[in-house]
């Protein structure tokens, strides 16, 4: 993971909190995003803002984080940045 994460270079970034969720153990947190950095995911992402949605879950024990998931919009990100979907070829 540090790997990948290195791989981004840069990164200048502000998040917007646009709701926060609790029950029990559990805290759910949707974000917006506005980001420059080097790359993402292999593609060139210099100067090219990206905006997108992302949504954190944390499990919370003892008043520490314990566990923690992501749901971010990776694809959409992809797609700011000029990453095209092609349709699958078949072969006969």
């Amino acid at each position: 993971m540090r790997a990948l994460f290195d791989s981004f270079g840069e990164i200048t970034q502000e998040w917007t909190i646009d709701d926060v969720i609790a029950e029990g153990d559990k805290v759910a947190v949707r974000t917006t995003n506005r980001c420059v950095q080097d790359s993402f995911f292999g593609i060139r992402a210099a100067g090219f803002e990206q905006v997108f949605t992302a949504t954190f879950s944390f499990e919370i024990r003892d008043g520490l984080v314990v566990r923690t998931w992501r749901n971010a919009a990776d694809l959409q990100r992809l797609l700011q940045l000029g990453a095209r979907l092609l349709s699958p070829t078949t072969t006969s």
